[in-house]
């Protein structure tokens, strides 16, 4: 016999709703399939349109639109902006350069601006800038 001061036997674990604890799982699965297939046909669809879009001559076309986008008369010419994107421009011609030997002067202007944008030569950055300018002119 149970004496009134003894404690009630509890169940070891609640019981459990059927079927409640799969939603969570099975909403993060779609999640990840719905996911997969937007990446997949976002990849394809890239893949599928357009030009190839690599190599040396899409390098040198955009260092050459990047130094088209640069301000030479501009006050700030010298901020961190404008030696990022002359860096940036220097890169691409370099690599640009590095496959096909036509870029070599695109690369050696780009070069040359880019560190007399890092010592803060104005004019010399602007001068470089420039012929580098004109050696997009000739590609």
């Amino acid at each position: 016999m149970s004496s009134p001061h003894s404690p009630q036997p509890v169940p070891p674990f609640p019981p459990r709703t059927p079927g409640r604890g799969h939603v969570p799982v099975l909403a993060g699965i779609a999640g990840l399939l719905v996911g997969a297939f937007a990446v997949g046909a976002v990849w394809l669809g890239t893949s599928l349109v357009g030009d190839d879009d690599t190599g040396p001559a899409a390098d040198a076309a955009t260092a050459c639109q990047i130094l088209d986008g640069i301000d030479t008369a501009s006050a700030d010419a010298l901020g961190m902006v404008y030696a990022y994107r002359i860096s940036a421009a220097s890169q691409l011609a370099a690599a640009a350069a590095k496959e096909d030997r036509r870029y070599q002067g695109l690369a050696s202007d780009t070069h040359s601006a880019s560190q007399a944008a890092q010592y803060a030569d104005i004019a010399t950055a602007n001068k470089e800038i420039e012929a580098a300018r004109a050696a997009c002119a000739d590609l």
